[in-house]
């Protein structure tokens, strides 16, 4: 491989990943401090240098080296590379829809146990009356509610390993079905069963044992399913459902707005081929000469890292201030074939010598961080401290574009024509017969590295990826939202049910009167309506705060407007009326002398 000297001899690069095993017992520590020395012997004048150009004025190391845990990089955003770090933010998000569809479950057990109450407390009445202690029914209950339990649990799990491989092509993830053979994930779900046996029959164990007899024989009590726990539980699940739904819909609303956002240059039908080991100048310059006259090929030029395939980002000090610049080896015709606008200035010039080794083009956000208002002409200090000849000269200004993904800002950025090696071209295809310029690069690959594989991408796919992780989690939230609405609809369902029983003998006489299928119809969905709406208004402000902080993440992003959640809580509410209005339209359907008949 035929890399620049600077890429090869020079101690101030960091364009590679550095890889250090130690010795058991090793003192980090005192590693970390032996890295000061190391430093200082391959920069033997680097503080004094600053210090006499005015850019240092500390009596500490402007730069340091820094060791990290391996263990610790798969889960540090900080850190670029292949494959990309995972985000623990989204496993607490995937851990908390998990419990908040089993916490609606919960409720809808509860809910149900409630509805129930009346025939239960005759059980229990009539348990007690033959010498049941409530120790006995509390057992009862919540022995009940652990059989269910185990059960669900192994339903869940024959679940789990059927729907594995959709998950793992989904989150894209390798997953693994291990539970039976690893004793803590066991134990963990064991312990899960019994919280949720403890919780779900937790109403029935405590509260329907401490019936008294004579009370419930003589049907004194009132525990249908009109009670105010009873609606506080419909309440507490169709909240949680309609926070799910709002955080999908907003997370959609924001992928499909980085996905359509102008980012300051045509990421379209352009295609980037990397170099690997090759020299990259000797093969960007081979697929100029041979392409040239192909009218599929609008322009192919040079760049170390393709964007959305990391950076390079230099530190350096300006004024007595640690800058930190991301640098892009570029070609002459970079700017010409991305399409990217040269607010001042003048573009690279092929013909003048000096514009290889002392020019830069640099962004306006770079202009603005270092203080200059007339940027064409200034000269960048500091990029090279053990050589402060190289300096390179300001030639032109760019307008900002979003060279890294819209989580950040645009940041400073300089492209030069001899700062890295080039390990990527790209080459723009005009619209027509794609096919027909993939295959003209390919026969040219082939007779510039016959013994390597072509491979290539496209860069509005490489963009796009930055945002893969929005998009899959995007997917995992709405399949959750739709678990949860459906448990919460199936809890809502029995409960109409139960409450259209409780009221067989009201409907039948209304009807008598002369109340029609509608009044009845909407006679029993109203108190089912207003639950909902409840739901609606105190889960409105929850999933605001909560997808307020989310947004953060993006420099730019969307605005969060009362429209969603409008239209979400509409949804909701349309939902739970279809599903309380199928119950309701069949006692309004009934006949009144079957009704007049009940008990």
């Amino acid at each position: 491989m035929m890399l620049e000297p600077t890429a090869v001899d020079h101690w101030g690069w960091n364009g590679f990943f550095t890889y250090v095993r130690l010795q058991e017992k090793t003192s980090i520590s005192e590693l970390q401090e032996m890295l000061v020395a190391f430093r200082a012997k391959y920069f033997p004048n680097e503080v004094e240098h600053l210090r006499e150009e005015g850019r240092w004025s500390g009596d500490d190391l402007p730069f340091r080296y820094h060791l990290q845990p391996l263990t610790n990089i798969h889960l540090d955003t900080e850190v670029s590379g292949e494959p990309p770090p995972s985000n623990p933010l989204y496993s607490f998000i995937l851990g908390g829809i998990a419990l908040v569809v089993l916490f609606i479950a919960c409720i809808n057990f509860m809910t149900l146990a409630l509805g129930r109450s009346a025939g239960r407390a005759r059980e229990i009445g009539v348990r007690k009356v033959v010498g049941a202690k409530r120790r006995q029914l509390m057992l009862q209950f919540w022995g009940e509610s652990l059989m269910l339990s185990l059960l669900a649990l192994a339903v869940g799990l024959a679940l789990a390993g059927l729907f594995l491989p959709v998950f793992n092509q989904m989150s894209d993830k390798t997953l693994q079905f291990e539970v039976m053979g690893n004793l803590v994930a066991l134990m963990a779900l064991l312990g899960l069963v019994l919280i949720t046996a403890l919780l779900a029959g937790g109403y029935p164990a405590l509260v329907l044992s401490s019936l008294r007899p004579v009370e419930t024989l003589k049907n004194r009590l009132k525990l249908g399913g009109s009670n105010v726990l009873t609606r506080s539980l419909v309440v507490v699940q169709f909240g949680l459902s309609m926070f799910l739904l709002v955080s999908m819909l907003i997370m959609l609303s924001q992928l499909r707005y980085i996905q359509t956002k102008d980012l300051g240059f045509d990421k379209e039908q352009v295609v980037v081929i990397p170099i690997r080991e090759l020299d990259g100048q000797r093969v960007l310059r081979l697929f100029q000469n041979e392409l040239a006259a192909r009218s599929e090929i609008a322009g192919i030029t040079g760049i170390n890292n393709a964007f959305g395939h990391g950076r390079s980002e230099w530190g350096f000090m300006h004024l007595g201030e640690e800058r930190h610049v991301h640098v892009y080896r570029a070609e002459t015709n970079f700017l010409e074939v991305l399409g990217i606008e040269l607010a001042a200035g003048r573009d690279f010039d092929p013909n003048r010598a000096t514009d290889s080794t002392h020019a830069v083009i640099i962004n306006a956000a770079m202009a603005r961080d270092f203080g200059w208002t007339e940027p064409v002409g200034q000269v960048v200090t500091g990029l090279y401290p053990d050589d402060l000849s190289r300096d390179p000269t300001v030639i032109g200004v760019v307008s900002d574009f979003n060279f890294r993904s819209l989580h950040r800002p645009v940041e400073p950025m300089m492209l030069s024509l001899s700062m890295a090696p080039i390990n990527h071209l790209l080459a723009r295809i005009r619209p027509g017969d794609m096919s027909a310029a993939l295959a003209a690069l390919r026969a040219t690959w082939g007779e510039v590295a016959p013994d390597v594989p072509f491979t290539y991408k496209f860069l509005d796919d490489d963009i796009d990826r930055q945002y893969r992780a929005e998009e899959r989690w995007s997917r995992i939230v709405g399949y959750g939202s739709f678990f949860a609405i459906l448990v919460g609809c199936l809890g809502l369902f029995g409960l109409a049910a139960l409450t259209v029983a409780g009221r067989t003998k009201e409907i039948g006489i209304r009807k008598v009167l002369g109340a029609t299928v509608s009044n009845v119809t909407g006679l029993i969905s109203k108190d089912f309506v207003w639950l909902v709406v409840v739901a609606v208004v105190l889960a409105t402000p929850a999933a605001y705060i909560v997808m307020s902080r989310w947004l953060e993440d993006f420099a730019y992003r969307i605005e969060i407007g009362p429209g969603i959640f409008l239209s979400t809580g509409a949804l909701v509410l349309l939902v739970a009326v279809l599903t309380v209005s199928y119950q309701a339209i069949k006692a309004a359907l009934a006949d009144p002398v079957q009704s007049l008949r009940y008990e």
